[in-house]
């Protein structure tokens, strides 16, 4: 997940940079559907010699802190452990994802949230919509989640996609469900 608030110069940005760079190739080896989210936010700087206030721009990278597939096919099966995420909807069976970002070092007002997708396998042409759900899940263990289990969805789609390639990114811009530190999941719903 990648964060961005306030930052001073470009050494700061360089490092952003190279961050968010590492978590892009580290989740580029991973066979999985990663994700990434970009919080922008501003914070207002006093300019007194010129008597106005400029706005500086800046980032915070993090990943998932859990994700998850559940089954339709295999309620009561939990996948926290699998190595992929998978969204579909058939006629026997249907597969839904989460995946949960914990927030923080967040200053100034959000100006914008987008979480970005990886799709390795199976393109679409509608791709997966996104729904903010509820934090009450484990990814794997006692009590873990399942297709039984799913978190609650709070609110309608936040985000669509549309048509998505094999082997490419796609970004959905969740700024509305993205209001400051703290902890969001992301439903992933065949369309």
């Amino acid at each position: 997940m990648m964060v961005q608030h306030g930052q001073r110069g470009r050494a700061d940005t360089r490092k952003a940079m190279a961050r968010n760079a590492s978590l892009l190739v580290t989740w580029l080896v991973l066979p999985i559907l990663a994700a990434l989210v970009t919080v922008r936010t501003t914070s207002a700087l006093s300019n007194f010699a010129q008597g106005a206030q400029s706005l500086v721009l800046a980032s915070v990278t993090t990943g998932p802190n859990a994700d998850a597939l559940v089954s339709q096919a295999s309620p009561s099966k939990n996948y926290g452990t699998a190595t992929t995420l998978q969204v579909d909807e058939g006629s026997h069976s249907s597969f839904r994802s989460f995946i949960r970002f914990a927030v923080s070092g967040l200053s100034g007002s959000i100006q914008s949230a987008t979480l970005r997708i990886y799709c390795t396998t199976d393109g679409t042409t509608n791709g997966p919509d996104v729904y903010l759900a509820n934090n009450n899940w484990v990814e794997s263990g006692k009590g873990s989640i399942t297709w039984n289990s799913q978190p609650a969805l709070i609110g309608g789609v936040i985000a669509k996609a549309g048509a998505i390639a094999t082997s490419t990114w796609v970004s959905y811009d969740v700024t509305s469900a993205v209001t400051g530190d703290g902890s969001y999941t992301f439903a992933l719903f065949p369309a």
